[in-house]
């Protein structure tokens, strides 16, 4: 799916996608697996607090962060596929 730009809907299915994760990405803070958003591209854990906030962000223009991520959750951008 992430050839045509577009995320698998789940954990279980992108670690299929991805055989190279081998399986689903446990949060070292919460011991359950990273929270996971495919409409906006983003894996977050819930940080030290343990308490996810929903990998808030800044306002986003043509899907590029413009500002910090909130700090109280660690978070990652998976990037759009180049030309995508």
């Amino acid at each position: 799916a992430r050839e045509h730009g577009t995320l698998p809907a789940d954990l279980e299915s992108l670690v299929a996608a991805v055989p190279l994760l081998g399986a689903v990405p446990i949060d070292p803070y919460s011991g359950r697996p990273f929270h996971y958003d495919s409409d906006r591209r983003l894996l977050w854990s819930v940080g030290e607090d343990g308490i996810s906030s929903g990998a808030t962000e800044s306002e986003r223009l043509d899907g590029w962060r413009t500002g910090p991520l909130d700090l109280d959750d660690p978070t990652w951008i998976i990037p759009p596929p180049p030309g995508g």
